[in-house]
């Protein structure tokens, strides 16, 4: 039987290939709390539409991610994005075709954990099978807790339970997953009536947090890194630092490279409350500090 393992972070591929070795794992490098969430019908105009939003990255990071228009998720079997970020031409490599890889499969289990980019994925993920014809008795989902809230891209081996019996999805689930996917990726206003977990009801909240203000122009995330951008110039890197540091919403698992682009399409904005400068694409390679419309904010 032809078993897929999808997990909401591209960090844990390695040790779940240990822990299920007869899986074919592949792992999410997106996170579906940020950035524009077009239809799924048109899944080319969806990944352009991610990578326009990459794009803001200063340098090869942002070339990368706009030209390559990739899969949101990989089995670790074609460069990393590291790597292609170093070397464009290492994206010539053919990566496998994960739609067909879904089609082919027998059974899909979808792994992830209670942060709120991991319920994204899950509705993602739901909403995409169903457009691929994937039958909704082949998918099962597993949710893996922890003691004390740890992502799951940061688990060890010995973190994982022994048991792992992931439960079908069901066509009733699905259907409902899916309703929520088209709210969570328009307005990420719940429906009403709507029964859905502690976890996915603070999803929404995240996800309608990341709209900018009409007031300031500014999301909840660069609201947060606002607080900590100083008068004088300052790296980039140690803004972003101390905005990770501070810690928030244990389950808001946002990393420091979506900072970092939040951080520079700030310094976009008409009246731009941070003002940036440096050449390199290394947020320690750039300096921001507090514009005048900043210290009014």
């Amino acid at each position: 039987m032809k078993r897929v393992i999808l997990v909401g972070n591209v960090t844990a591929v390695n040790t779940l290939r240990e822990l299920e070795p007869e899986a074919d794992i592949w792992g999410c490098f997106e996170d579906f709390t940020v950035g524009p969430l077009p239809p799924l019908d048109d899944m080319a105009a969806f990944r352009r539409a991610r990578g326009t939003y990459y794009a803001d990255m200063p340098g090869m990071y942002g070339t990368v991610f706009a030209e390559l228009v990739l899969d949101p998720f990989s089995n670790l079997s074609t460069p990393s994005l590291q790597e292609m970020m170093h070397d464009p031409s290492l994206a010539e490599v053919e990566p496998p075709d994960f739609s067909q890889v879904l089609r082919s499969a027998e059974r899909i289990e979808i792994w992830g954990d209670r942060s709120a980019s991991d319920q994204a994925m899950l509705l993602f993920l739901v909403t995409f099978l169903e457009i691929l014809g994937v039958p909704a008795d082949r998918i099962f989902t597993l949710m893996i807790e922890t003691a004390k809230f740890v992502p799951l891209g940061c688990l060890k081996k010995e973190d994982f339970p022994p048991i792992r019996e992931a439960s079908p999805l069901g066509s009733e689930r699905a259907a409902a997953l899916r309703v929520l996917w088209h709210a969570y990726s328009g307005n990420a206003i719940l429906p009403k009536n709507s029964a859905v977990s502690a976890e996915m009801e603070h999803a929404f909240a995240i996800r309608a947090g990341r709209q900018a203000d009409p007031k300031t122009g500014l999301n909840n995330l660069q609201r947060r890194m606002l607080q900590f951008v100083p008068d004088d110039w300052t790296k980039m890197a140690r803004v972003i630092a101390e905005t990770m540091a501070a810690g928030w919403d244990e389950t808001d698992t946002v990393g420091d490279a979506v900072l970092h682009l939040e951080l520079e399409r700030m310094g976009k904005n008409a009246s731009a409350p941070v003002e940036i400068r440096g050449a390199g694409p290394e947020m320690r390679h750039r300096e921001v500090r507090l514009a005048t419309q900043g210290r009014a904010l």
